[in-house]
């Protein structure tokens, strides 16, 4: 009888560790993909920039092809840019917890997400800063 009862504590504990061990992995697979989405989104907010100062009457959404990107560059899907009186947005539907990783490696106050057409940081709040209405709510926006 006492090994039934060895045999149940090991078997909860190697369950427990199993558990344990998927978390541990799953948290670190959504820092990789918010490090990859950030970095997209980063080296895209760039390229828009460029052409922004280089077509100073741009506005409206700049398609990929106007674009200056590096030949390694595949912007991911979801990520998109529009360009409204000289100021620069790059947006990404979904993943919210995106915002607050930005907002840190970044420290700008111009990181956040969209929340009833305002910009609504992850360190400071509501900033009252007013976001073009093609920028879906919820999305993560940078702005420039």
């Amino acid at each position: 009888m006492p090994l039934i009862w060895v045999l149940l504590v090991a078997l909860t504990f190697g369950s427990y560790m199993l558990s344990e061990n998927s978390n541990n992995s799953e948290q670190s697979s959504i820092a990789s993909e918010n490090e990859a989405i950030a970095g997209n989104m980063q080296v895209y907010k760039s390229a828009v920039i460029r052409y922004v100062e280089l077509t100073p009457s741009a506005s409206g959404t700049i398609s990929d092809s106007a674009l200056v990107l590096p030949s390694w560059y595949s912007r991911f899907q979801g990520v998109s840019n529009y360009v409204a009186f000289g100021k620069v947005y790059v947006y990404y539907v979904g993943r919210e917890e995106l915002a607050s990783f930005i907002a840190g490696k970044t420290e700008s106050m111009t990181v956040g997400i969209n929340r009833g057409g305002i910009l609504m940081s992850p360190r400071s709040g509501n900033t009252g800063i007013a976001l073009p209405v093609v920028i879906p709510e919820s999305s993560v926006v940078i702005m420039q």
